[in-house]
């Protein structure tokens, strides 16, 4: 019975975490959304200097969560707003307004994308796109409880017995005519 509590302790915990995963990633991505949509507002009233200041600060502020999002989100996904990051401040450094609101629209449509694939949600759990975790969890649905089933008899079997008999004679065979490989 104490296995099945510490199962469902480990299970209750990747729960939390997952549940307090998604709202961190949701807050964070609307923070910078938010950022983005005021630098563009800028941008478009032709203050570029608040417009380079507001970005600089959401790229700061994004900046100082790499880690935690190189941890928990996919690769990929993390590079490629870093990247658009990168091309809005130059858009916006050399005040190309339409180069800039496309890229601020696309950097916004990304971290939309990354706070959805940090959500918990039936579809990010059945539709991971690794078919290997996709064919444990129909193994798991399948099976259910039976998992969760604790060992029967941890001893030896029985018929070790006579395997020990027979070792000697197996390790002869096996290891006394060895020899090494010509090159």
């Amino acid at each position: 019975m104490r296995a099945y509590g510490i199962s469902v302790g480990i299970l209750a915990a990747i729960l939390v975490f997952s549940l307090w995963n998604s709202s961190y990633m949701t807050a964070s991505t609307v923070r910078w959304r938010e950022q983005l949509q005021q630098a563009d507002a800028q941008a478009q009233s032709e203050a570029w200097t608040e417009a380079v200041d507001t970005l600089a600060g959401s790229y700061d502020d994004w900046s100082e969560s790499q880690t935690y999002l190189h941890i928990v989100a996919r690769h990929d996904t993390v590079d490629d707003a870093e990247a658009m990051y990168r091309r809005a401040l130059a858009f916006a450094a050399t005040r190309e307004l339409t180069e800039f609101r496309a890229e601020i629209s696309d950097l916004r449509d990304q971290l939309r994308l990354l706070a959805e694939t940090e959500r918990l949600d039936i579809k990010n759990v059945l539709c991971r796109p690794s078919p290997v975790v996709g064919q444990e969890l129909v193994q798991l649905c399948h099976k259910g409880v039976d998992i969760l089933e604790l060992a029967v008899d941890g001893g030896k079997p029985d018929i070790g017995h006579l395997v020990h008999v027979s070792q000697p004679l197996h390790h002869f065979f096996a290891d006394g005519l060895c020899a090494d490989l010509p090159l």
